[in-house]
């Protein structure tokens, strides 16, 4: 008996090894591409996101450090690769904006420079229709505005504002959380302040994991916030193909984390989310990065590096549908604003 013992002690002991040497190579041989799709126009820290079948781009600018944002509108279908320029009239010209979509139909614009000031108003654009609206905006301080903040969609149709938040023209900035609910039928949209314990950010990311919201960046320090009582994200999916994959390099955390940095993408999966690019807080040349990193939320907060093609970005769009993600435009090296359509790929 002990013979025999041994010997399924000794099988199971190299299923073991096995299985480990599947992984680690798994984790050796999967790398992350940015694959070029088509060129697109030439703009950076504008809005974007994914309906249907469609990337649409909105504002932006057109040259690094630029004080005038552009009111173009643009879509790009995923299906047939050909770019529109939409120009219904109503167009409004921001940078540094945010963007949601609500009912499947509604793009909403909020926030960013206008080219004068920081705003807070909110711009609505109706795929269906064709057309733009203003909404009244209530509840927000007419001495202060919004730039390089974030918008998140709750599984209750309300949006999630977080910071930065400063005066109309000056660079202070304060740490608020705003919930944001709009009725696209009486052309109203009102704030109101969730808390003001947030850390002050600019530049940086905001994702819905499970029921807490997740701030990644925007300032050296406290690299990752996190805010909870929030419900699930209801777009965009958190779960696809694209997500398992990635869910493959989940083997070795960093001992690390990762300096801050901001004018990054990230985007949530299924109990991680996914970081790329940006410009780092770490006393380098300020060049945009093509750094790549998984974070888990659960057990605990650890980070993971993706190894891949090395794309450096910032002030880039990046969205999802949940079987693909696409990148447009932003900063590259010496300032270079890019106009390139590209697809995470992994092989």
């Amino acid at each position: 008996m002990a013979a025999r013992l041994k010997i399924r002690n000794s099988d199971r002991t190299l299923k073991v090894h096995h299985t480990a040497a599947v992984k680690h190579n798994a984790e050796v041989m999967q790398t992350v591409k940015w694959e070029a799709l088509a060129a697109g126009p030439l703009i950076a820290f504008h809005a974007g996101c994914i309906l249907g079948d469609v990337l649409y781009l909105h504002g932006g600018v057109e040259e690094k450090s630029s004080p005038t944002p552009s009111n173009k509108f643009h879509s790009y279908n995923m299906s047939t690769s050909e770019w529109i320029e939409i120009q219904e009239a109503g167009s409004p010209a921001l940078s540094h904006h945010a963007c949601v979509v609500i009912e499947n139909r509604y793009i909403v614009l909020i926030g960013g420079w206008d080219g004068k000031v920081r705003t807070s108003a909110v711009y609505i654009y109706d795929t269906d229709k064709r057309k733009w609206t203003m909404p009244q905006v209530l509840g927000f301080s007419d001495q202060g505005g919004l730039s390089a903040h974030t918008a998140s969609l709750l599984a209750s149709g309300e949006i999630l504002v977080i910071g930065r938040e400063g005066g109309l023209h000056m660079q202070r900035c304060h740490g608020d959380a705003y919930i944001l609910s709009c009725d696209v039928e009486k052309r109203v949209c009102k704030y109101c302040n969730y808390t003001s314990s947030v850390s002050s950010r600019s530049g940086h990311t905001t994702n819905i994991v499970g029921n807490a919201a997740y701030i990644i960046g925007g300032r050296g320090d406290q690299l990752l916030e996190r805010l909870l009582r929030f419900s699930p994200s209801s777009f965009p999916p958190s779960s696809g193909p694209i997500f398992s994959k990635l869910s493959n390099f989940l083997c070795t955390p960093l001992t690390k984390v990762p300096c801050g940095r901001k004018n990054h993408i990230a985007l949530s999966g299924p109990g991680f989310i996914f970081v790329h690019g940006g410009e780092t807080f770490d006393g380098r040349i300020r060049e945009p990065v093509g750094e790549m990193y998984l974070v888990t939320i659960k057990p605990s907060v650890q980070w993971f590096a993706v190894r891949g093609q090395s794309l450096g970005r910032a002030g880039h769009v990046c969205c999802t549908d949940g079987n693909r993600v696409l990148l447009h435009g932003g900063l590259t090296g010496r300032g270079q604003v890019c106009g390139d359509v590209r697809e995470l790929t992994i092989s």
